[in-house]
């Protein structure tokens, strides 16, 4: 466990830091060129912040706040030294965060200077590298670098950059955005492909890192029980344009969200199968038009060979007018549940299914009809459930269970114009009750330690285009850590 404390410590710092008025930012420590940049430009309520530490630790070995000597109420900067990646976290309490380093196993003490410093020397099989730990009383800088003494001496901080990253600019790139500024990371992907050791693979990956410019990674919406995070990349038109298709015309899987009070799970998925064969052979095409010779490369030159092959296969028409599909759970039980298959031209799929069965071919499934009922004694090996089919112009959805049944006239209406791929709501309790009946080996977690605490609750994945620059935003909703620590009682310990 403490083996990961530190790796933990380092994702958890990247989301609950942030900027105080009185802190001096690390910037003079950072290139200007520097390929990556992540920090916080605007402060966060000190309540966020605990309530995202919280939440993360759930997740992650974190120690308490306190215990580790940071102010992560502070500012902070991640970026690339070279292609190397270093971190800076403002102390707080110098003594605890000396008790809490000396917990870390397999560092070593080193010296440069008369500066000491913590080393761990990665495994063997990587390059002459290791973890670099070092605190001078302000700033804790912790490094993944190379063992040679101008990294060293950089992120002991004994040599500065000659020009120092400018945070206007930054800033300044934020203009125009949704981003609010709270976390925010900047990739310029050539930059890192120009630090490669090898030169071959450094024109190489350049190459391929001008398919996307640029990405802008930060938070539109932040609070203590959500977290949203966009993604910009700046991509070439023969990218953008088939990913663009693939995000756009399909069903919203937001509508549903007011009515999931007492159901257990909602699963949606929106995407057309068609734009997604184009997206896919629009990378294919891309990857396969290189002759590279960099090994790393051209390691996936078969993989994409073999993709190109199976997305070159006729798409039967049967499933070319897909555009989404959603599952509803009222229980954790597959017997109580609504399913819904979202189609341009639902009639040809009903057509067919009539065709191949008579008793389905007796039931009166035109659009706007109402919910015809099956049952075992029509169809054979039907479950002994309340089992009924309804459509609509857009949509087929099969209930099972009389709640579900009630619900499909909502299931197979379809509201246009949403941007989600994907949507994933869960009832935690329910469900960590369900997992605690697996055998121990299978379960993915400890069902007494996390009931009631279970974080992620709403999940959704949006895709857009706007010009050149293909948005993708992610949204979690977990229920507040404080909240539920207080409800869940003994479950805590």
């Amino acid at each position: 466990m403490q083996r990961l404390s530190l790796l933990a410590l380092f994702v958890a710092g990247l989301f609950t830091a942030q900027l105080s008025a009185n802190d001096q930012l690390p910037y003079d420590r950072i290139d200007a060129d520097t390929a990556l940049i992540a920090t916080t430009l605007q402060p966060l309520p000190e309540a966020t912040v605990t309530a995202w530490w919280q939440a993360l630790s759930m997740l992650l070995p974190l120690p308490a706040i306190a215990d580790t000597g940071l102010d992560l109420a502070g500012s902070w900067a991640v970026h690339t030294l070279g292609s190397w990646p270093v971190g800076h976290w403002p102390v707080r309490d110098h003594q605890a965060l000396e008790q809490w380093l000396d917990t870390l196993p397999d560092f070593a003490q080193r010296r440069i200077d008369d500066v000491d410093f913590k080393w761990r020397p990665t495994p063997s099989w990587m390059t002459h590298s290791g973890i670099v730990i070092h605190h001078d009383g302000d700033w804790l800088s912790v490094a993944w670098v190379a063992d040679e003494p101008a990294l060293l001496r950089r992120v002991l901080n004994l040599e500065r950059p000659r020009h120092s990253f400018d945070p206007e600019s930054l800033q300044h790139r934020l203009s125009g955005t949704a981003l609010d500024g709270h976390v925010v990371a900047r990739v310029h992907p050539e930059a890192l492909a120009n630090r490669l050791p090898e030169p071959i693979c450094q024109g190489e990956f350049a190459r391929l890192a001008a398919a996307w410019p640029e990405l802008l990674v930060g938070t539109t919406d932040a609070a203590a029980d959500r977290a949203t995070l966009q993604w910009t990349a700046s991509v070439t038109p023969e990218l953008g344009e088939p990913l663009q298709r693939l995000g756009g015309g399909h069903p919203s899987l937001q509508s549903d969200h007011p009515e999931l009070q007492g159901q257990s799970a909602s699963i949606g998925v929106a995407a057309d199968v068609t734009a997604g064969r184009d997206a896919g052979l629009a990378l294919a095409q891309f990857w396969l038009s290189q002759d590279w010779r960099c090994g790393t490369l051209a390691g996936h030159t078969p993989a994409m060979q073999q993709l190109q092959r199976l997305l070159n296969r006729p798409i039967p028409p049967l499933f070319t007018g897909i555009y989404g599909a959603r599952l509803r759970l009222d229980q954790v039980d597959p017997l109580n549940a609504s399913a819904a298959l979202y189609l341009r031209n639902p009639s040809l799929i009903i057509g067919l299914m009539q065709l191949l069965s008579p008793p389905l071919a007796a039931l009166d499934l035109r659009p706007g009809g109402t919910p015809q009922r099956l049952s075992s004694e029509t169809i054979p090996g039907l479950p002994d459930r309340p089992l009924a089919l309804l459509s609509s112009e857009l949509a087929l959805a099969i209930g099972l269970g009389e709640p579900a049944i009630d619900r499909l006239p909502n299931a197979v209406h379809s509201q246009s114009g949403d941007q989600t791929l994907l949507r994933l709501r869960l009832r935690d309790e329910e469900w960590l009750q369900a997992l605690a009946l697996l055998p121990t080996a299978m379960r993915p977690l400890d069902p007494a330690r996390w009931q009631g605490l279970w974080p992620w609750r709403d999940l959704s994945l949006s895709l857009a285009m706007e010009g050149d620059q293909l948005q993708l935003e992610t949204t979690l909703v977990w229920p507040s850590p404080l909240t539920h620590r207080h409800q869940a009682g003994d479950a805590t310990e």
